[in-house]
């Protein structure tokens, strides 16, 4: 008879926010090198485990909030991407690294939307 997933989880690592965020955090940076896989990566370079190698003991919880944790860290970068691009651009201070929208108050949505056709 098989065993269910739930079996598998670890409520340790499930109720440890920063293990998730470090294990994460190691995963963003092997990406950014050219490493897609924890086992891309030669034993000697490695700090530990990864739980992203072992996702079955993760509770969906934690799998949502690892793709939060992951969306806010991705958005980081690309702000301090954008604002030493602006930092880079040599007098242009046009560029914004959000997006703005201008709209009337009373034509709110149309405005919106026309705007980001």
């Amino acid at each position: 008879r098989p065993l269910s997933a739930i079996q598998f989880h670890n409520d340790a690592i499930n109720e440890c926010e920063g293990i998730l965020k470090l294990d994460l955090k190691e995963f963003l940076e092997m990406q950014q090198g050219g490493k897609y896989r924890f086992s891309d990566v030669e034993d000697s370079s490695r700090r530990d485990f990864g739980i992203i190698e072992f996702p079955f003991v993760l509770a969906p919880e934690s799998k949502v909030r690892m793709l939060s944790i992951e969306s806010t860290l991705i958005q980081r970068d690309e702000v301090r991407y954008a604002m030493i691009g602006q930092m880079l651009s040599r007098g242009r201070h046009d560029l914004n690294p959000y997006l703005v929208l201008k709209v009337k108050r009373t034509n709110l949505v149309q405005d919106a939307l026309q705007q980001l056709a």
